[in-house]
């Protein structure tokens, strides 16, 4: 089912769609049919890659800012994994892109708004090896101050499904049934909340890493511009849709 949920996040890609197009209009003898096919495929390849239309839909999805109660701390925070890559030739990690997630976790902490952090993250690679992304956060939440005590981790999961199985076992297991903030780009919230609310877990979203500014949503010359870039978020806002559907 892993292999199978990979492939089709995969499949999800417009790029895919594009370059399968354009074999289909290779392969098809029919000269009719051919320029229709390539007519089809500068269609998709305009809208998909245009950055104005997915930014307005990716702004529309995304989560906005929480706002926390003034007086509130909460008695943990559980923060998703998919913020860091790792080098399988070098053996390194390194932080990517979603960093936030991280850095939005050690503020919520050093601000006392959490009394523990929860990291959930395992390997999300095909590849069979012994990374865990959660021993590496913790490191560096170590790195960054924060006490040992306060570090739960939950190495295991694969997947947002298993983040929110994995931690609803973990809290089970030290009696925490509080709300909890739960950290993860805002991309990724809607999704992410309704898994953890379907695990049993009580969870108050924190959205970070914010991927699209509402100025991004206003129209210039420049949105008429194709950009790879755009490609890519229509794949993570699809993928994200149908992980929705299925959870």
């Amino acid at each position: 089912m892993f292999f199978i949920a990979k492939l089709v996040g995969y499949l999800l890609h417009p790029f895919v769609w594009i370059l399968i197009l354009l074999l289909l209009a290779w392969f098809t003898k029919n000269k009719f049919r051919r320029k229709r096919i390539v007519g089809i495929t500068l269609i998709v390849a305009l809208f998909f890659s245009n950055p104005w239309i997915i930014d307005n839909i990716f702004y529309r999805y995304q989560s906005k800012p929480a706002s926390l109660p003034a007086d509130r701390q909460y008695q943990s925070g559980i923060v998703l994994g998919g913020f860091m890559s790792y080098d399988e030739e070098t053996r390194e990690a390194y932080f990517n892109e979603a960093s936030d997630r991280f850095i939005q976790t050690v503020r919520l902490f050093q601000l006392k708004r959490i009394q523990k952090i929860i990291v959930s993250g395992g390997n999300g690679s095909l590849n069979n090896n012994d990374f865990r992304e959660a021993d590496f956060i913790r490191k560096n939440l170590l790195d960054a101050g924060v006490p040992d005590r306060d570090i739960l981790i939950e190495s295991e999961s694969k997947n947002t499904i298993e983040n929110g199985r994995f931690v609803k076992r973990l809290t089970d297991s030290i009696n925490y049934h509080d709300t909890a903030l739960l950290i993860t780009s805002a991309f990724h919230m809607p999704r992410a909340t309704k898994i953890f609310e379907k695990a049993g877990l009580k969870v108050k979203p924190y959205p970070c890493a914010f991927m699209v500014k509402k100025v991004q949503t206003k129209f210039t010359p420049a949105s008429l511009l194709p950009s790879f870039d755009a490609l890519e978020r229509w794949q993570l806002i699809l993928r994200e849709l149908v992980g929705k559907l299925k959870s």
